[in-house]
């Protein structure tokens, strides 16, 4: 490099001219040319300016403005894609009512989670928001009917008759019937012994006695068979020999005689059903107790006949 600006040099100063001399721009007061960095700052420009592309396209794009410009239009185009792939909710609502159409599968659940809910939650289609939740209510059906077993489970060894049993326990509590399903698990707990082989068995079996043991959620019965009594307080009103009302009576005696926690609203139903006529519901939420008894301010009885006398 240093033999380049020499000779680079050597080719801008005039003839007769000493190179010593162009070390510094003047010499005793007199100009001599540029000094020794100003050929070097000359050289490493036209150095830099030989090794850019000179090609039309190379100087379109080796400017800022029209970086910038290019940035902005690859942003809106991305922008557009993004808008243009998004489906109208008009749409995805029409494509979950096709699925909804076929039968029953896993198909309904994609679109229950994938489609009715985000439509739910956004509240864009306020108007069809009644058959969103049916249609999500659908798949729920499907989901909880998919959970049970409709075939028998053989159990051939002892492992797996301890496994039924307590499957059996639980959907004993899940029938609505914690009394029974305690009872039911505790005696599969006194049938395992002490035997180490179902250690984690117990432990899991006794936890879960003692959460069944808390106030049990009875709310969605009582406020089922209140629903009934409403219902039937209506039909007999109208036609006190309704066989409708007579059949859902029927039914809600069937399903819940016995259970303590509705015991009260259990009576009313057969007292309406014998006397054919309107009873006084009481609030399903009142008093309930951890026995599941009601209290008595949330029932009103009817004055005994040896009251009148």
């Amino acid at each position: 490099a240093r033999k380049h600006a020499e000779s680079e040099t050597k080719e801008r100063l005039p003839e007769g001219a000493d190179p010593v001399l162009q070390q510094t721009e003047l010499v005793a007061g007199v100009p001599q040319g540029p000094g020794a960095a100003t050929l070097i700052r000359d050289l490493i420009r036209d150095e830099t300016s030989n090794q850019r592309p000179t090609s039309l396209l190379s100087r379109f794009f080796d400017n800022v403005y029209v970086l910038i410009i290019l940035l902005i239009i690859v942003l809106w185009f991305g922008w557009y894609l993004h808008t243009r792939n998004q489906i109208d909710p008009a749409d995805q609502l029409a494509e979950a009512r096709a699925v909804f159409q076929r039968p029953a599968g896993p198909g309904w659940l994609r679109s229950r989670d994938q489609i009715l809910h985000p439509l739910l939650e956004s509240h864009v289609l306020s108007d069809d928001e009644q058959e969103i939740r049916q249609l999500i209510s659908l798949a729920d059906q499907y989901d909880f009917a998919r959970t049970l077993r409709t075939e028998a489970i053989a159990a051939e060894t002892e492992t797996a008759e301890v496994r039924r049993q307590i499957r059996r326990a639980f959907e004993i509590h899940e029938s609505g019937d914690p009394i029974s399903a305690i009872s039911h698990a505790k005696s599969v707990l006194l049938m395992m012994g002490e035997s180490d082989e179902y250690r984690y068995l117990k432990v899991f079996l006794t936890e879960t006695i003692g959460r069944w043991g808390q106030q049990p959620n009875i709310a969605g019965r009582r406020l089922l068979l209140a629903d009934v009594l409403h219902r039937c307080n209506s039909l007999v009103s109208n036609d006190p020999a309704s066989p409708e009302a007579t059949e859902l009576l029927t039914a809600a005696v069937q399903v819940y005689a016995g259970d303590p926690a509705v015991e009260d609203l259990t009576e009313l139903c057969m007292r309406v059903n014998e006397s054919r006529k309107p009873v006084v519901v009481p609030d399903p939420a009142l008093g309930v107790h951890p026995e599941g008894n009601p209290d008595s301010a949330g029932v009103q009885q009817e004055p005994s006949p040896a009251a009148d006398r």
